[in-house]
């Protein structure tokens, strides 16, 4: 009993009196309490609007006075009631008892405005029930009404019901439903977006990964080459090697002369090299000392050459000008 009231809702009773040509309506909302197990009540009038804002409920019409008409007939006379029955302008109710039973019913042009005002609710007639008497009991009718047919065995029976209960249905979680799915993807949108922004991360540090291993292997080639240049620089023309060290000197430097191998030399005290096969003598004249410090750092960044090492730098007076002198060790 508590999933199908929960879906489908409040109940609208509309009960309308039908009496000397004229008919009246009072409306009255029911709700079924999980808590207390019980039918909770609301008389909302008859004006439409008052009446609950949700549409595809459930509404039960009850029409009851002197208008009313009443037939009796027995129970194995079926063709007795049939002119009521299959008369589409009637509404009608069969009250079964022994022997005899009798057929209320009244015509639907005497309760068409309560009729037209429920179908432009969108709401289910789940029964209809027309008595000529007053003494209708609401309470045990709605409990009859939610302990026999808001089931699933209703729901297997009619197809009418079958329909109207899943578009109820439809309507309520519509709503949740399309928020679930709104922040699936939204946290879908944020997970992608993570694993993105690392993948990019990870293929970033990839490629500097591999083209520091390319600038690398590089490298060991060029020290190589290098490194077989420099086993066979006594086999090299003088001329290179003058080219690559003229290569790095500043605009305001003038070399004076350039000593290669010399044949006997002391450089204890110089902290040179012993080995004169390796040392070659640079002398020559600057315009200030800073372009000597930077000559000797290009030479000293050259990969052929070992060691660079100031020997003196001499301040000449007469020109305001500097003569220095470097030896360079391969």
């Amino acid at each position: 009993m508590r999933l199908f009231p929960s879906i489908l809702g409040e109940i609208i009773i509309a009960e309308v009196e039908a009496s000397n040509g004229t008919a009246s309506t009072r409306v009255t909302t029911a709700r079924y309490s999980s808590k207390s197990s019980d039918i909770i009540l609301r008389e909302i009038g008859h004006e439409k609007e008052k009446w609950p804002k949700r549409k595809h409920g459930i509404a039960l019409l009850l029409v009851r006075g002197s208008d009313v008409g009443t037939k009796e007939f027995a129970t194995s006379d079926n063709d007795g009631v049939k002119k009521i029955t299959e008369n589409e302008n009637l509404l009608w109710t069969v009250h079964e008892e022994n022997d005899f039973s009798t057929i209320d019913f009244i015509r639907k042009s005497s309760v068409e405005n309560i009729l037209n005002a429920l179908r432009d609710r969108s709401l289910h007639i789940m029964e209809i029930t027309v008595s000529p008497h007053s003494d209708i009991d609401l309470r045990t009718t709605l409990l009859d009404l939610y302990e026999k047919k808001l089931n699933f065995e209703h729901l297997k029976k009619s197809k009418e019901f079958c329909a109207f209960f899943f578009d109820s249905l439809f309507d309520k979680i519509k709503l949740p439903f399309l928020l679930f799915f709104f922040v699936l993807l939204f946290v879908n949108y944020i997970a992608f977006s993570n694993i993105k922004e690392k993948y990019e991360i990870s293929e970033t540090a990839y490629n500097i990964r591999l083209q520091k291993s390319k600038q690398e292997r590089e490298n060991s080639e060029k020290a190589n080459r290098l490194f077989g240049e420099y086993d066979k620089i006594r086999s090299y023309p003088l001329a290179l090697l003058s080219d690559r060290i003229a290569s790095y000197m500043p605009k305001d430097i003038r070399l004076v002369s350039m000593v290669f191998f010399p044949e006997n030399r002391s450089n204890a005290g110089t902290g040179t090299a012993s080995n004169n096969e390796k040392l070659i003598i640079v002398k020559g004249k600057a315009e200030i000392t800073g372009t000597v410090l930077l000559f000797a750092q290009y030479l000293q960044e050259d990969k052929l050459i070992s060691k660079v090492d100031i020997i003196n730098i001499n301040n000449l007076k007469d020109n305001g000008s500097y003569d220095f002198e470097l030896h360079i060790i391969l």
